[in-house]
């Protein structure tokens, strides 16, 4: 078997076996935006990605959800990519846990311009780090970490903030952006979310 057909058939099988949420997720910013590039943290819809998604071209999905991924790399990865890129969207696709890491960034993405979208997938804690241990029988710790209210963090850095409660509603917002924005946007989605 091809190198090719077994990552297919790998594809296939993490498809059926996870929460379809995550991948109504990536196609609603795939199929919303035009050809955007996708940066990944170490967060569940990222591990997602890394098997499922398709960039619609080349250079459009990079991320630190790979084995012993980086908390907060998206963020700053994120404003890099949109300086080098200004005229693309550039979605930076981090969990609440994650974003912890380098929350203060936001402002530097505010003072540079550097109009990203940061999509926060809150699911208050370290959610696939919690998943690995009860699946191991070990007793989760430390990975029930309450998250700040991200919309009074947008609010605080003086950047727009809104908290999605569908794919529909995910989909119309990012729809309305300007790829050329030099306004940070960010976005909390999470498990509430219908499809």
């Amino acid at each position: 078997m091809s190198l090719v057909k077994r990552f297919e058939t790998i594809a296939t099988r993490v498809r059926e076996a996870e929460d379809p949420l995550y991948d109504a997720l990536l196609a609603t910013i795939g199929s919303a935006l035009d050809a955007p590039i996708l940066v990944g943290d170490s967060t569940k819809p990222a591990y997602r990605a890394t098997l499922t998604y398709r960039a619609a071209r080349p250079r459009g999905f990079f991320s630190a959800a790979t084995g012993f991924g980086t908390l907060g790399f998206a963020l700053p990865a994120a404003i890099g990519a949109k300086i080098a890129c200004p005229d693309r969207h550039v979605v930076a696709m981090t969990g609440d846990g994650g974003i912890q890491f380098t929350l203060p960034e936001l402002m530097s993405a505010k003072e540079a311009g550097a109009g990203i979208i940061v999509l926060v997938w809150n699911n208050e804690g370290y959610r696939e780090i919690r998943d690995h241990m009860v699946r191991k029988e070990i007793e989760p710790i430390a990975v029930d970490v309450g998250p700040p209210s991200f919309m009074k963090t947008a609010e605080a850095v003086g950047i727009p903030g809104v908290r999605v409660g569908s794919m529909d509603e995910l989909s119309g917002l990012l729809r309305a952006r300007d790829p050329a924005s030099r306004e940070p946007l960010m976005i909390e989605a999470g498990p509430w979310m219908k499809a």
